[in-house]
């Protein structure tokens, strides 16, 4: 459920200003640096540093972290093509790596006043859509919605043969999550957009507002802002809901929601919230808190395995970080390093969150699938869900013997490695979801 999967291989972020700067200047400048990673002239590199991001790495650092890559990926060959991109008043720089097993993507953010304020590494990966997908039967069209203080991006994926169709919203899981659901060479959310579209049914996915906005958000955290599931979820997919129901490209009274781990927790809520939804899918949605799911996913990591103790010890602090923030008198003010990734006032909106009873009082069609080999959000809660809502006439359940948290196949023991394994959201899971939402009248 909370996902720690090492898909970024080296992340700095820091604060932002927001000011317009100059592209040609931008260019220029990751040219340079670009030359100084060739010489290893890595404390040229760190003179380009903003203050804060000063403060989080040394150019002895970023060296250290470069010349680690090519363990990694292979020898490293040469460097593509750079493009500069700019959102909501600041710039990066996106330049291709390309190593011997396959190719990364270096981008670079830049404050107002030319200064680096973030600077990492991703896997670049080719989308190879599932057999099932038949990319005829769809048109996709860039969306954008939200307040001006974050615009949420997105892709609006609509059947080309079927007038009004029901739409769904994906709602992602923890972190910072892609509008694809993107680990490593998964995109599990798109998987599902394009295999819906090509059955008929609509599909918005977005990023989430920490994908995009996460420089924004630390420095809103620091200037006294609390960062909620509210700020993280719940307006943004307000947005959504608003910004489908108004588009004549769908049915607005087929409007459903599908979470996704912890966008799966809070669909409850977001169906109570929002009266235009017809209905929600929790796809490996916890019935239990998310400290509880952290712990569990620790144990079943590392608990049997021979580890440094340096790393035992960060386990272990990390585990009783879960425990203080699961405690019912955690205060505004407790300490941030105290608590596993998020600040008090987050965790607070988490512990007052009861999903299963929120979930209780929803009368609206309730669609939960879960694969039974995932170790993050585990059959545990799935039979906790099943337990309470069982009864009620508006739910259904499906799980998968073969099926991850990313929805995708395996064998054996559940491990975080085979995340890494390219593979598709299987025909079967589209299927069922296809025939539980046309089967929901108007």
């Amino acid at each position: 459920m909370i996902k720690k999967v090492a898909t970024i291989i080296f992340l700095f972020i820091t604060t932002f200003s927001f000011a317009q700067t100059n592209k040609e200047k931008i260019y220029s400048i990751t040219q340079k640096i670009i030359a100084n990673l060739e010489n290893h002239h890595y404390d040229s590199i760190s003179q380009h540093f903003d203050t804060a991001m000063l403060r989080q790495i040394s150019g002895t650092q970023l060296g250290e972290a470069w010349e680690n890559l090519p363990n990694q990926f292979g020898d490293f060959d040469a460097f593509g093509k750079t493009i500069i991109d700019t959102m909501q008043g600041y710039y990066t720089s996106q330049s291709i790596l390309q190593f011997k097993k396959t190719k990364l993507l270096m981008s670079i953010s830049f404050n107002g006043n030319f200064g680096i304020a973030g600077f990492y590494f991703l896997p670049k990966y080719d989308y190879s859509p599932p057999e099932y997908v038949n990319t005829l039967l769809f048109v996709e069209y860039k969306v954008s919605f939200g307040n001006a203080s974050y615009i949420i991006n997105g892709t609006l994926t609509v059947p080309s043969n079927i007038k009004n169709p029901p739409c769904a919203i994906i709602v992602g899981g923890s972190g910072p999550t892609d509008r694809d659901g993107s680990v490593g060479e998964n995109k599990t959310y798109k998987d599902l957009a394009w295999g819906l579209a090509s059955k008929g049914i609509a599909v918005l996915r977005f990023d989430k507002r920490t994908f995009t906005y996460g420089p924004q958000l630390f420095a809103d955290k620091y200037a006294g802002k609390n960062i909620t599931i509210k700020e993280e979820y719940l307006d943004d997919v307000k947005a959504a809901i608003e910004y489908v129901s108004s588009n004549n490209k769908v049915d607005s009274k087929r409007i459903f929601i599908i979470g996704h781990s912890e966008g799966g927790m809070l669909a409850p809520l977001i169906c109570k919230q929002n009266k235009k939804v017809a209905g929600i899918i929790l796809m490996a949605g916890n019935a239990r808190p998310m400290q509880d799911l952290l712990i569990e996913q620790l144990d079943f990591l590392y608990k049997e395995i021979a580890i440094p103790s340096g790393e035992r010890i960060k386990i272990n602090r990390l585990k009783r970080n879960a425990l203080n923030a699961k405690s019912p008198d955690l205060k505004l003010d407790y300490p941030e390093d105290s608590l596993p990734g998020a600040s008090a006032a987050y965790w607070i909106s988490i512990n007052k969150y009861k999903q299963v009873e929120t979930a209780k009082k929803i009368n609206k069609p309730i669609l939960f699938l879960q694969g039974e080999r995932d170790y993050q959000v585990t059959m545990t809660d799935y039979h906790i869900w099943k337990q309470h809502l069982s009864s009620k006439g508006n739910c259904t359940f499906y799980s998968y013997p073969k099926l991850n948290h990313l929805f995708l196949e395996g064998e054996g023991k559940p491990n975080k490695e085979e995340y890494e394994k390219r593979g598709s959201v299987p025909e079967y899971v589209v299927k069922d979801l296809v025939n539980w939402i046309s089967s929901q009248k108007k």
